[in-house]
């Protein structure tokens, strides 16, 4: 976040930009550190391994050599030399920036640029670069895994609500008004169609728990969408023009307690139990899916290794003894029981995977710096003028800096991270221009 002072004209801003500019270059590494610390920049970035206590003292210090230097009073006036008349100058400094920093226009935009062109070559090393490029990298792979993951709980929502349908749909056929006038052959025909519908849907879905060869990840993310999307508007079309077969979590529940009883008819027995046998292997494939994805991906979280021992528990647990016994009971019919179970596991299966996505959501906010002023991230967050924005590509940046990129970019705004060497291009290309223009 680049803060300019708003009580400041123009033309004022331009010149003092120019001298310090000028005098930057000619200043050592340690009167640009006090010039930071002055006027509250970052000091992160130094890499001090100074204590608080010590760089408080510092500031006292250096503070009273540069009220006895013109050269580092370019952003101040002149004002007698005591502390008091100091911290007050410093505070309304502070204030003034974070007002300033709201104006828009051309050439507000262009001084914020200019100090950020004058930040990234202080404290822009070759270093810091491979750290963004690295950055950028791991925020692109989390992503990706972030929608793997994302999708199997997709599959597994929708895999319930299918055979929850097909269910619903099967009682429908059943129901005594639309058994009138109407043959057993063709009875059981409307029986068999109404279960077939949702047993297509979860063959579908059991597609997207296995790795396509042909394509790469994202072709095969795309596909996958698509997929589960066609069910998911299949799922809720049909729920409109018919009330009767609308799921909810409420009617899941209903469905599975009358599972309790056998059906005395042989194609409805038959079609609910096929009902039953597709979403088992549904939940059998997103345990395996979900397995392989923690053995290829479990590296990904060797920075938080307490993360990485509590999915394993999550994974031991899934397989317990415990969790795979089933309790049969002889006044229930054995389906009930089996599906009791089946649909247990596929919670349990779902709210792992959510607690992986969580964990790489954790992984993925570690050590943030806006890409742009290079300040943490927190601290932006933490200031209540100020915010973080996550942009289309997930990576974040501070709402400010955004907002001023954008001002001068337009819609040809891209994410400094994903066109890290264009951006420090564009950077010292505009600040070029303004010096000339000054």
């Amino acid at each position: 976040m680049i803060n300019i002072p708003k009580s400041v004209s123009v033309e004022e801003n331009n010149k003092n930009l120019i001298n310090i500019s000028s005098i930057s270059n000619q200043m050592s590494s340690e009167k640009l550190d006090e010039i930071d610390d002055l006027f509250g920049l970052t000091a992160s970035k130094n890499n001090n391994n100074v204590s608080n206590n010590s760089n408080s003292k510092k500031l006292v210090q250096n503070s009273k050599k540069k009220t006895n230097s013109n050269d580092n009073l370019l952003w101040l006036d002149n004002s007698k030399d005591n502390s008091n008349n100091k911290r007050k100058k410093k505070r309304n400094f502070q204030n003034m920036s974070r007002t300033y920093r709201k104006v828009s226009g051309a050439k507000q935009n262009q001084q914020w640029l200019a100090q950020v062109s004058e930040r990234m070559q202080h404290y822009m090393t070759p270093e810091l670069q491979q750290q963004f490029k690295q950055k950028a990298q791991r925020q692109r792979m989390v992503n990706r895994r972030k929608k793997k993951v994302n999708r199997y709980v997709n599959a597994n929502n929708l895999s319930k609500a299918a055979w929850a349908q097909g269910n619903a749909r099967i009682a429908y056929e059943q129901a005594p008004q639309r058994r009138l006038n109407r043959s057993l052959s063709v009875q059981r025909q409307q029986v068999e169609q109404a279960a077939v519908k949702s047993r297509k849907q979860m063959r579908f879905i059991n597609s997207v728990y296995f790795r396509n060869n042909q394509v790469d990840e994202e072709e095969e993310e795309e596909i996958y969408a698509n997929i589960l999307d066609n069910v998911e508007q299949t799922q809720f079309k049909e729920s409109c023009e018919n009330n009767s077969v609308a799921i909810n979590d409420k009617t899941e529940m209903t469905i599975l307690e009358s599972l309790r009883v056998e059906p005395k008819d042989e194609t409805e027995t038959k079609q609910k139990y096929g009902l039953f046998e597709d979403f088992l292997e549904n939940v059998e494939a997103s345990r395996k899916a979900t397995f392989d994805f923690w053995k290829e991906h479990k590296k990904d979280f060797i920075p938080v290794p307490t993360a990485s021992k509590q999915v394993e528990r999550d994974l031991k647990n899934i397989d317990s003894e415990d969790n795979l016994g089933i309790n049969f009971e002889e006044r229930n019919w054995f389906v009930y029981s089996m599906m009791v179970q089946a649909d247990k596991n596929n919670e349990k299966i779902k709210n792992l995977l959510k607690t992986i996505d969580t964990k790489y959501t954790l992984l993925e906010n570690m050590e943030d710096d806006c890409p742009f002023c290079l300040d943490p991230l927190q601290e932006c967050k933490d200031d209540p003028d100020n915010d973080v924005v996550t942009l289309q590509c997930c990576h974040k940046s501070c709402k400010d800096c955004w907002t001023n990129w954008q001002r001068l970019k337009g819609q040809n705004a891209f994410c400094p991270l994903c066109k890290h060497t264009a951006f420090l291009g564009e950077v010292y290309q505009h600040s070029q221009v303004l010096n000339l223009q000054m």
